[in-house]
């Protein structure tokens, strides 16, 4: 899945990327939009271009989570994965955010830059 949003926004994906704290069992940031909560996970650029794509999960809180997967911490996930009774995602894995405990939620989503708030040149 691909999100376009505006740069503001795009920027504050990239800038709040966690994937060492993931692997460390908790995220220190989470990003708000149009009402769901993401957690993002790196970014992907090409020469000349800068950042064009942030990868990111769609997180909620445990006490709402009510998927197919049991909720597992980093190294039972990724044990889960390893052993193929789990796809190698993040969809499924328990982590913290200051006292919440969140899952990640779905498939990865693809963020990138949208035209929205960018005022092209006239001359």
């Amino acid at each position: 899945m691909e999100i376009a949003v505006p740069i503001v926004k795009f920027e504050e994906l990239r800038n709040k990327a966690c994937a060492k704290q993931i692997t460390e069992g908790y995220v220190p940031h989470t990003v708000f939009y149009r009402g769901d909560e993401y957690v993002a996970t790196g970014s992907s650029s090409k020469l000349g271009l800068g950042n064009t794509v942030v990868f990111a999960y769609k997180v909620m809180p445990l006490n709402e989570y009510n998927g197919a997967l049991k909720p597992l911490e980093y190294s039972s996930h990724f044990l889960a994965v390893g052993q193929g009774e789990r796809d190698r995602s993040y969809e499924g894995m328990l982590t913290r955010h200051a006292k919440r405990k969140l899952v990640f939620v779905g498939e990865q989503i693809r963020f990138t830059k949208s035209d929205e708030g960018i005022q092209s040149s006239l001359f």
